[in-house]
């Protein structure tokens, strides 16, 4: 299973074949053995520092204990790596559902509270509501735009990042705001790099913190009405699951 020659392997260490992440894990199990009588049994990734082989990645069970003379800990070792994986899509399956579930759920939710409001502002308002159980982001805004006075409005947005949404729907608002206005398509950067050409101006959008941003354009009737914007401190922070939720 090592791809090693079975005498070289005498006196070597065994972490040296273990990945480096897993290797508190095999000390644990090495003093357990020592500690006690009973069988230990753990579980670890192989990721050889010494030899690359294709056992690299192997998701192996060791199982064992200390010898009578308590000088030795003998280990057998056993792939579960497809175990692994069955169990790791198999938890994915499970938590793809409970996702999809809790998204139906809340769509309905929100569906209801619309229907029970016609102000513009309490729309906005219940939808980012909602939307901050699906996409637990940094900060969340919905913009109004005026066509006709290129006006922008911040609708409603979560109180924590108040600051955040007036300065971008400043005199000024960032240019991927206009962007997606005139394009009508959703933005998206997840590495937001410093702008130090419009950071005097108010525009830059790094300055305040963001990495990663989304912006959807809004509509009603088929008639554009505005942004919903997302964004966190962290890169890479808008999956395609987001997009499709926004």
């Amino acid at each position: 299973m090592l791809e090693v020659n079975r005498a070289s392997l005498v006196g070597r260490r065994l972490g040296l074949f273990v990945a480096m992440s897993d290797r508190a894990e095999l000390n644990a199990f090495i003093a357990r053995a020592f500690a006690n009588d009973a069988k230990q049994v753990c579980e670890v990734t192989l990721d050889q520092s010494v030899e690359q082989t294709e056992s690299n990645g192997l998701f192996v069970r060791l199982e064992g204990g200390v010898t009578a003379n308590r000088q030795e800990c003998r280990v057998t070792m056993t792939d579960v790596t497809e175990q692994k994986q069955m169990l790791d899509r198999r938890l994915a399956a499970q938590q793809a559902l409970q996702r999809s579930q809790l998204r139906l759920a809340t769509l309905q939710a929100l569906d209801k509270a619309i229907q029970r409001t016609d102000s513009v502002d309490s729309i906005a308002r219940q939808a980012l509501r909602f939307m901050g159980q699906l996409i637990p982001s940094m900060s969340a805004s919905v913009i109004g735009y005026d066509a006709d006075n290129a006006q922008w409005t911040i609708l409603a947005v979560r109180p924590d990042t108040l600051e955040i949404a007036t300065r971008l729907t400043g005199f000024s608002p960032p240019a991927v705001f206009t962007s997606a206005i005139e394009t009508d398509r959703y933005y998206l950067n997840n590495d937001v790099k410093p702008r130090p050409d419009i950071a005097s101006m108010g525009m830059d959008i790094y300055s305040v913190g963001i990495r990663s941003n989304l912006v959807v354009p809004l509509h009603e009737s088929g008639e554009l009405i505005g942004l919903l914007h997302i964004s966190d401190t962290s890169p890479g922070f808008i999956t395609a699951e987001y997009v499709e939720i926004a």
